[in-house]
């Protein structure tokens, strides 16, 4: 399908390769080539593309993994003239495709704050943790957005998954934007599933708890108490985001978790590694 594709590219419309692009990123189809193909198909025919192929077209390569500097550089000058035509979900997609993508439009990133600000209501969960999570990842700092992610989060805190909750304190301590409220929620909505959070997922939230300096007793212990048998399968950055995080806590089960036989002996094993 890919290879026929791209010997018709001029035949396809902008809907039909957004379409393509989409569900290839959807079933997970890694083809570099098909890609690049489409990649440079669009380019000539760059103004036909509406809010909807934009978003869906920038997903589909973030998702994929698959970097298109110029085709990232011609949507995002043709979509900030028709920003206010996209919908929520779209201004949260696209800003969310250009942070996991490394491609950082100032100016795209502005006008999607104060697009977004305004009809943050209707964002829902993913949407709110993903554009607060882009922002933080792009070093795009924009007090005003993230005070009203805050509020709006904190009325849809009980909606919020595991993975939306170690983003969203993650995107806040990174971009060491304080809301101690929103932590406080996040904490209390945590525990009661905690156990269902990936590794990843408990290494974020103790180390931006950490690294906002806002302590939570209950949480850091139960997380201690799940991560020490889970420790041989962290990746070395999750580990070292976790231990981190419980040295620099002034809390007793910190200090005891810190320097507990098994993270020690573990330390050691990836050192001589």
């Amino acid at each position: 399908i890919a290879q026929i594709s791209l010997s018709r590219c001029h035949q396809l419309n902008s809907q039909d390769m957004a379409n393509m692009l989409w569900a290839y990123a959807c079933a997970g189809c890694s083809n570099p080539q098909f890609f690049d193909g489409i990649a440079e198909a669009c380019l000539p025919r760059i103004q036909e593309f509406g809010s909807q192929n934009i978003a869906n077209i920038t997903w589909a390569y973030a998702t994929s993994s698959h970097s298109s500097p110029q085709l990232f550089k011609e949507l995002a000058d043709v979509a900030l003239p028709r920003l206010h035509q996209f919908s929520p979900q779209e201004l949260g997609n696209t800003a969310w495709a250009y942070a996991t993508n490394g491609h950082h439009s100032p100016a795209l990133f502005d006008r999607i704050a104060m697009l977004s600000i305004p009809q943050m209501n209707e964002f829902n969960s993913q949407e709110l943790s993903n554009i607060a999570w882009a922002y933080a990842k792009v070093g795009h700092y924009s007090p005003v957005l993230f005070d009203r992610i805050s509020t709006v989060s904190l009325s849809k805190i009980e909606t919020f998954n595991s993975q939306d909750m170690a983003n969203m304190s993650w995107a806040f301590a990174t971009a060491a934007h304080p809301s101690p409220e929103l932590f406080r929620n996040i904490a209390s909505n945590a525990l009661p599933s905690i156990r269902e959070f990936s590794s990843q997922e408990l290494a974020n939230l103790v180390w931006s708890f950490s690294t906002m300096n806002i302590l939570s007793p209950s949480l850091f212990d139960q997380i201690a108490t799940i991560s020490l048998p889970r420790i041989h399968d962290m990746s070395s950055q999750t580990f070292a985001n976790m231990v981190w995080a419980y040295t620099v806590s002034d809390l007793p089960s910190c200090i005891h978790f810190a320097s507990h036989p098994t993270l020690v002996d573990y330390a050691k094993s990836q050192i001589n590694k």
